[in-house]
């Protein structure tokens, strides 16, 4: 039989974890409607951003580089797995982002600034939509970075921890 302090643990550890991803998602949409109601779009005075960005996702892969002797050291520990999960995931959202910054600034001269989407509701209900491309390219191209960095600061804590763990042992 499982005892209640240890039920009480993988509960709490279930939960932690789900509030955990749904963070990503949140963080996601939120930065995803605040760049899209500003109307954030890729023009000559966001190309540097949009440089720094990529930047940002370099550096990061130093970082990881730095990094991988740790994966080593704490090989048999229990959180290894999870970690190297979460790794891989940083690692694709890096990857999709630099992806994702080259597609803006390949296909953004092609995209209309405002496209205009009419539909009929109940043949009487007209709703007209100003659906505007490259700023929701963009927006969402805001988004997953502001994901990424947060993910990235998150490895950074975690790396943090493993070298103050393995410091006091």
């Amino acid at each position: 039989m499982i005892s209640a302090d240890n039920h009480n643990e993988i509960r709490k550890g279930k939960i932690k974890k789900g509030l955990y991803s749904s963070i990503d998602y949140v963080i996601f949409m939120i930065s995803f409607w605040a760049s899209y109601l500003l109307s954030f779009s890729y023009n000559d005075d966001t190309s540097l951003f949009n440089d720094k960005l990529i930047d940002v996702c370099s550096i990061f892969f130093g970082v990881f580089i730095g990094c991988m002797y740790l994966f080593e050291k704490f090989k048999n520990d229990e959180t290894h797995t999870e970690f190297i999960k979460f790794s891989k995931k940083l690692l694709y959202l890096n990857l999709i982002i630099i992806t994702f910054s080259f597609v803006i600034i390949l296909v953004n001269p092609i995209l209309p600034d405002i496209r205009k989407l009419t539909y009929i509701l109940f043949s009487y209900v007209y709703l007209n939509l100003d659906f505007k491309p490259k700023v929701l390219m963009f927006s969402s191209y805001v988004a997953l970075f502001t994901v990424t960095i947060y993910n990235i600061f998150r490895f950074i804590k975690i790396i943090l921890i493993i070298l103050k763990s393995k410091e006091t042992q």
